[in-house]
């Protein structure tokens, strides 16, 4: 349990538990705010497929039915001297776009949270904007792999935002 005002939803573990994510949601503030009546409950949450760091969730109420993908993907860079992971890296993005491409209810509104790990580079151009942070001048080895997924879904990248993301670069 989170407290009384969310509720986590968290997915059978992955054999290697490193990367796992979970959805909290929100149970207190309704979806609109002129009617109380539209809190979200964890018993309309379904699991709908996981992955070593991510999960997508079907979100089905009476006012809204919506697919949510929480990801956090490998890094692809060197960390405290372990080897780079490009092709681990690629792979993720890879295997997300399979399973979204796989779910019933391609109609269905997806939103994606995520920490992607990613440096796009000024050469990109994706719907949406990134804020707060100037773009990187060299892409991350595998950006084009991501860049790929957020084409093939339809997604855009509506913000970093500062005041919520320290680092960098956004991501």
């Amino acid at each position: 349990s989170a407290g009384h005002h969310f509720a986590r939803i968290i997915p059978e573990p992955q054999p290697d538990k490193k990367g796992d994510v979970e959805l909290w949601l929100n149970t207190s503030l309704p979806w609109d705010p002129e009617d109380p009546t539209t809190t979200a409950t964890s018993a309309q949450v379904v699991v709908l497929f996981t992955g070593q760091g991510y999960a997508a969730f079907s979100l089905r109420m009476p006012w809204l039915h919506l697919h949510v993908l929480v990801a956090h993907a490998p890094h692809s860079w060197d960390i405290e001297g372990k080897a780079p992971a490009k092709a681990q890296a690629k792979a993720f993005w890879r295997e997300v776009r399979a399973h979204l491409g796989a779910r019933q209810g391609q109609h269905i509104p997806l939103v994606a949270m995520m920490d992607a790990n990613v440096e796009l580079g000024l050469q990109h151009t994706l719907p949406g904007k990134i804020d707060s942070y100037p773009p990187s001048p060299s892409p991350t080895e595998y950006a084009e792999t991501f860049i790929s997924f957020i084409r093939h879904q339809g997604l855009a990248l509506p913000a970093t935002f500062e005041r919520c993301q320290k680092g960098r670069r956004t991501t």
